[in-house]
């Protein structure tokens, strides 16, 4: 149980789930996979996350902020330090389209500005919705455009469709977890979707992407995959669907961290049953 919550709290789960998704567009396209993709994304995701952890520890930590990062923070310290070179080695291995890259680390750094800019420029910057809106959309280009190694005006019918897929689905798991961040949310004065809407507003948005991606899914059906695979992302929108109705109770940390996040190891999963 402790490896599992190392490798839980660590973000090496969700790293494997950023590169479950990858796979899932290489299958769902019919893409030659890369290997070399998988250990950038899986160790971007990596890098990522510990990053977000180790500024959140940092900025509202008091007391001895370097003793707390040295000590209680070590790992993902040396996480972070185990994931730059890996990517840097990745990276040069990989044709990527630079402008796609451009515009996921300019996304990225946005995500880290309502931490940083209240703490070190003592001003507030608040995305507001639009938190939860990048952050699906980053999943959306790493783990979709970037496989594919194309800018975005080169993609056909059946990448956009992907895109607009993943991005939906995304945004339903970051609807889930701003849905249980609140009240820390609320503390600390950032905002989201889910502090920005009420909840019942939020139970529509909700709604509405999962009769979006239904319609979406059946469409794809006939423009880019075939029923099977078009049957494995229903399913997997069930187990989506499934996962917000028992969030709406008070659940702990396994429940969020590993079924929740899970679902797109599971998605992958169904997607590539469906394509065997």
């Amino acid at each position: 149980m402790n490896w599992f919550r190392f490798i839980l709290s660590h973000s090496i789960f969700i790293a494997f789930c950023a590169v479950g998704l990858t796979l899932q567009t290489y299958q769902l396209l019919q893409v030659k996979q890369d290997w070399y993709v998988y250990g950038f994304i899986f160790f971007a995701t990596l890098l990522s996350y510990n990053i977000y952890w180790l500024l959140s520890a940092y900025f509202y930590q008091t007391g001895n902020k370097q003793s707390i990062l040295l000590k209680k923070e070590a790992v993902k310290l040396f996480l972070v330090c185990i994931a730059i070179p890996a990517i840097l080695y990745c990276f040069k291995s990989v044709q990527f389209n630079m402008g796609a890259i451009i515009i996921v680390v300019l996304l990225s750094s946005l995500y880290f500005l309502p931490i940083i800019s209240l703490r070190v420029f003592k001003f507030s910057f608040s995305m507001g919705i639009f938190k939860t809106i990048i952050l699906a959309l980053v999943w959306t280009l790493v783990t979709a455009l970037l496989p594919l190694q194309k800018a975005l005006y080169e993609l056909n019918m059946a990448e956009v469709l992907l895109l607009g897929n993943r991005f939906m689905f995304m945004l339903l798991l970051c609807i889930i977890f701003d849905t249980r961040d609140i009240a820390i949310d609320q503390v600390r004065g950032q905002e989201s979707l889910a502090t920005y809407f009420t909840a019942k507003s939020l139970f529509y948005v909700v709604w509405s992407l999962v009769i979006c991606l239904i319609l979406l899914n059946n469409y794809y059906a006939f423009n880019g995959i075939n029923f099977k695979q078009s049957a494995a992302l229903q399913i997997s929108l069930l187990g989506t669907v499934m996962g917000y109705k028992y969030s709406t109770t008070a659940r702990g940390y396994i429940f969020y961290y590993f079924f929740i996040d899970g679902l797109m190891l599971f998605s992958a999963l169904a997607t590539f049953i469906a394509s065997i």
